[in-house]
């Protein structure tokens, strides 16, 4: 998160953070990109 907001802030002035829905048919698309991307992080989930 540190990275990121390093990264933007001379573009943006808010930065809204919310955590992650994993509800309805959003769970399965979302699991399936972390598992596919970032399968080290899905131990998390």
């Amino acid at each position: 998160m540190p990275a990121i907001i390093r990264r933007v802030k001379g573009q943006c002035n808010l930065i809204w953070l919310e955590n992650l829905n994993l509800r309805g048919d959003y769970k399965t698309i979302i699991l399936d990109y972390i598992r596919e991307k970032h399968p080290h992080l899905l131990p998390l989930y």
